[in-house]
């Protein structure tokens, strides 16, 4: 190889080198593509910018990071240059990243043709040129702004005008003209200074100027003045505009007329400062509840809020009225207007009225308000609604321009509510006092009756009466059985010593006072009245002043006097005689059954088991009450099944008519149960229906009844349990209800099983007794259970107390007793924990005549009967009853539907015979049909069916039928209206 071929091989490999370094490092994305679009190279550039590796791009077709858009218009032109039909073209494309990031980018392509013009290489080079792109965008957006600016600084409704450095006005809006005054050509080349008013001083306008030549932009209102020399307040922003040294070259002045707005606001202001006011007012109100405390929070706040600093409040005290609170003066200003007889005081105190003197001036202030410093005084009366006038709020200066009017206005507008308030709290006050009097009543009450002798009484007396209510002593005289003469004395010094020495003499008038007249007597200054001669002394010592004596009176007789002493003038007050009166009847009663306490005693215990009882019957009635809903819908669900067993009743097979009478006799039980629910506790009606009931039987009749539950059950827990009965032979029947008594038996014989399975053992008894005693029949279930300690056999009786847990529902002993006091009877509880219970039923042994009913067997001449009831259970038994006796029936599924069946037979002239109807239904009720039916047709019988008592009878209905219904209650009150 030669030289030359060397140095054109080396020459050759060192260009391709340097390409190739040009290729990767050129800070333009470069890509070379074949002719379907594919990228046979790609630069650091491109991989840079579009987020791919080089292999990745290398894989990839330029279509795929172009965006949507843009692949159209580029491949048209990519086609165009395969075809020869341009030999490059440039375009703004987008392209997508692979983060999904947006690029715009120009993008310069060319295609590479070999030595025989063949298309080789696709050369494609792109900048991206998203940042001038967006420049470019802000600067249209920046020229629209402009034109937009333009046109809204002519349309916008402030005031805009612009200066040049030395304030010379260079341009102003149509606004500007309209709010001035100025015309475009009066206020060009003019100074802002043509809008200034007097408003603001030299100062304020220097302030501005150095603001805003300092660079700053400038926020403020202007008070300023338009052409024709009227005043207005502009809200104004100035702000300099600088040039591109930094230097300022113009004002732009941009104004709003506020001056609407300044006054609303100088008015919301003054009413927010006004509200303020009268809510710290009625705030300090809100914060106690004592009388002096709340005199004091609002006399503060009155203070706080007008700025004042001196301030009273007056209340009438009966023929007086005073200075209760006070602020700020000083006591000889205060001893002038401590207190006035109402009648007498001045009309500052009971007028409204703002009075203002200066110190200078004569006429209005007395000269020991002069001394004071007076200058301004506002009276604010406190008047209820009603009328009445509580008091006067005051308040005054030393300042003569104090108290501005609307401070006086907003003290007189919440002056009622204040009234009101401080009314409250004297009734507070008062019912505070009463009940202090009445607790101290009751202490010493209370205190008295835990004493059994006469010494001790007095002393509780002594002890007792309240020193705050004028009692700093106290003294007590009796007298002895002729009321002529006093004989025992107690007299409790201020010390509290207490001294018992023989009773003192007293004046012929005084005990004639206390005895005849029996009422009490006021000494205003004891040691003036020679009329109580008693321990002078011991009243000089303790210089004892005012003297109330009450007399002590029982069953009119006056046993005794309540002396009370004061060591400070007082008058006694209504209350404070009636307070005491009602403390020396305490006291002479203690003292009258003193003698009697052990008879008081018995008394007490009896009247203690009285209420116990009252209260247990109370809780029953109100379990009767509460059941007495129920009872509908029960006696809805007994109807068919007692229907159903007296029809089965009449069927020729004996074994099934046995059956069908137990049907009858369980469903006739739980009728009773349901309408002793109904009225429990209630006392038995006097029409109730009463029979003679044999106890023996019943005790038999039960224990069969049970056996399942006292026999089979236990069996299957591995537990025996015997029921025996010890039945007393000669044992006379009484008058009683026999489901109601059975019911009683059977709650005490399941009581007796869960004793006995609740104690554990394996083994159980239980025993069922009748005996005789006098006029009295005895019942006693006896059985070897748990047992109960005294305060479950307390309150065994009670509704809803049980010991079983979810297993009870309280009400077992409940119906007991329940049912006992229905039979003038008692039901008594003994018992011991772990050893047993007895329960004990005690019947009056009675009679009663046997209540013969009569109804004919011969079938009822037929009849056409409307039959009304929403549950059809009830409607198809009662219509295979009616239907049984012959009758002829249409049914009717509720009010609605039976008026229309009535009203339709009759404008058929088919009449119906008679209308049975359900009492409640929905919709169209059953006293809404009776009322129909008897104004269309009042000849026309309506029979109401309830469950809820015959008392609930409509009161046009003939007749009520309570239910569930029984066969020969139906054919009698059938018969009664159809014969």
């Amino acid at each position: 190889m030669s030289q030359d071929q060397s140095e054109s091989i080396l020459a050759s490999s060192l260009s391709e080198a340097i390409l190739r370094k040009v290729f990767e490092h050129a800070p333009i994305a470069i890509a070379l593509a074949d002719r379907t679009g594919r990228l046979i190279l790609a630069n650091q550039a491109l991989c840079n910018g579009l987020g791919y590796t080089a292999d990745e791009l290398q894989q990839m077709c330029f279509t795929e990071f172009t965006h949507l858009e843009d692949v159209q218009a580029e491949w048209e032109l990519f086609q165009e240059l395969l075809k020869g039909q341009r030999s490059s073209y440039t375009l703004r494309k987008r392209c997508i990243r692979k983060d999904g990031q947006v690029l715009t980018t120009l993008l310069s392509v060319g295609l590479v043709r070999d030595e025989r013009n063949r298309p080789q290489v696709i050369i494609g080079m792109a900048r991206d040129i998203t940042a001038q792109v967006a420049a470019e965008e802000r600067a249209r957006e920046y020229l629209k702004r402009l034109e937009l600016l333009q046109t809204a600084l002519e349309h916008a409704g402030e005031a805009v005008f612009i200066t040049d450095v030395n304030g010379t006005i260079q341009w102003v809006n149509p606004a500007f003209t309209a709010i001035t005054g100025y015309s475009v050509e009066e206020a060009v080349g003019q100074n802002p200074r043509i809008l200034k008013s007097d408003a603001h001083p030299r100062e304020f306008y220097e302030r501005f100027w150095s603001h805003i030549l300092s660079g700053r932009v400038w926020r403020g209102i202007f008070i300023n003045q338009r052409k024709d020399g009227t005043l207005y307040h502009e809200e104004e922003t100035v702000a300099p505009v600088f040039d591109a040294e930094g230097r300022i070259t113009h004002f732009v002045s941009i104004g709003e007329d506020v001056t609407e707005r300044v006054r609303t606001q100088e008015a919301l202001g003054r009413h927010e400062r006004y509200l303020a006011a009268r809510n710290r007012i009625l705030l300090a109100i809100l914060q106690a509840f004592d009388l002096d405390e709340r005199l004091n929070h609002v006399l503060d706040a009155v203070l706080e809020a007008t700025g004042v600093e001196m301030g009273g409040i007056y209340l009438v005290e009966g023929s007086r009225v005073v200075l209760w609170v006070w602020r700020g003066v000083s006591d000889e200003f205060r001893a002038h207007v401590q207190a006035f007889p109402v009648s007498e005081a001045p009309a500052a105190i009971w007028e409204a009225q703002v009075i203002r003197e200066r110190l200078s001036e004569t006429g209005r202030f007395a000269d020991f308000a002069k001394r004071e410093g007076i200058q301004v005084v506002a009276s604010v009366p406190l008047v209820l609604p009603t009328g009445e006038w509580l008091g006067t709020l005051m308040v005054g200066s030393r300042q003569y321009e104090a108290l501005a009017e609307e401070d006086v206005r907003m003290l007189w507008d919440i002056s009622r509510q204040v009234a009101l308030a401080i009314w409250h709290a004297q009734l507070l006050r008062a019912a505070e006092e009463r009940l202090r009097r009445l607790i101290t009543l009751r202490e010493i009450d209370r205190a008295i009756i835990q004493k059994q002798s006469l010494l001790e009484i007095l002393r509780t007396v002594l002890e007792g009466a309240p020193a705050e209510m004028g009692a700093d002593a106290v003294a007590v005289s009796l007298f002895d059985e002729t009321r002529t003469r006093l004989q025992v004395f107690c007299m409790r010094f201020p010390n509290g010593r207490v001294i018992e020495e023989p009773a003192f003499e007293m004046a012929e008038s005084l005990l004639q006072w206390f005895v005849g007249r029996q009422e009490p007597v006021i000494i205003y200054e004891v040691g003036q009245d020679p009329r109580l001669q008693m321990h002078w002394e011991a009243i000089r010592n303790w210089r004892l002043f005012s003297y109330l004596g009450v007399p002590m009176i029982v069953q009119g007789e006056t046993v005794g006097i309540l002396h009370l002493f004061t060591t400070t003038p007082r008058v006694f007050s209504d209350e404070d005689v009636a307070f005491f009166q009602t403390l020396a009847g305490q006291a002479a009663i203690a003292i009258q059954n003193v003698a009697l306490i052990d008879k008081l005693r018995l008394a007490y215990e009896d009247l203690k088991r009285a209420q116990e009882a009252l209260v247990q019957q109370e809780r029953l009635l109100a379990l009767g009450q509460m059941a007495s809903g129920i009872a509908h819908d029960v006696n809805n669900a007994l109807v068919p099944i007692l229907g159903y067993a007296e029809l089965l009743g009449r069927h020729g097979d004996e074994q099934v008519q046995v059956q069908a009478q137990r049907i009858a006799e369980a469903a006739a039980d739980i009728t009773r149960v349901v309408e002793r629910l109904r009225a429990f506790y209630s006392p038995r009606a006097p029409e109730e229906t009463l029979e003679m009931v044999d106890l023996n039987k019943a005790v038999l009749q039960v224990v069969a009844l049970t056996r399942p539950r006292w026999y089979d059950m236990p069996q299957r827990e591995g537990v025996t349990i015997e029921c025996e009965t010890d039945l007393a032979e000669d044992l006379p029947p009484t008058a009683g209800v026999g489901a109601e008594v059975r019911e009683a038996l059977i709650n005490l014989v399941f009581n007796a099983v869960d004793a006995i399975l609740a104690k554990g053992e394996a083994r159980g008894r239980i025993v069922v007794r009748t005996r005789w005693q006098g006029e009295w029949a005895v019942v006693e279930v006896t059985d070897t259970g748990v047992g109960m300690d005294e305060e479950t056999r307390r309150r065994a009786v009670e509704p809803f107390f049980t010991t079983k847990g979810e297993r009870g529902s309280g009400l077992g002993l409940a119906m007991v007793y329940g049912t006992m006091r229905r039979h003038d009877g008692e039901l008594e509880l003994e018992s011991q924990l772990g050893q047993g219970t007895t329960a004990r039923l005690i019947f009056p042994i009675r009679s009663v005549k046997p209540r013969i009913e009569v109804v004919e067997d011969a079938p009822l001449t037929s009849a056409r009967i409307l039959l009304i009831d929403d549950d059809p259970r009830v409607r198809q038994i009662l219509r295979s009853m009616l239907q049984e006796m012959g009758h002829q029936v249409t049914e009717a599924e509720g009010g609605a539907q039976g008026l229309a069946l009535f009203e339709e037979a009759l404008r058929r002239d088919e009449a119906y015979d008679l209308v049975l109807t359900d009492l409640g239904m929905p919709s169209v009720t059953g006293a809404e049909v009776v009322w129909r039916v008897k104004a269309i047709s009042p000849s026309t019988p309506v029979i109401v069916l309830t469950g809820w008592g015959q008392e609930s009878k409509p009161p046009k209905a003939d007749a009520a039928l309570g239910k569930p219904v029984t066969w020969r209650e139906l054919k009698a009150i059938l018969a009664r209206f159809l014969s």
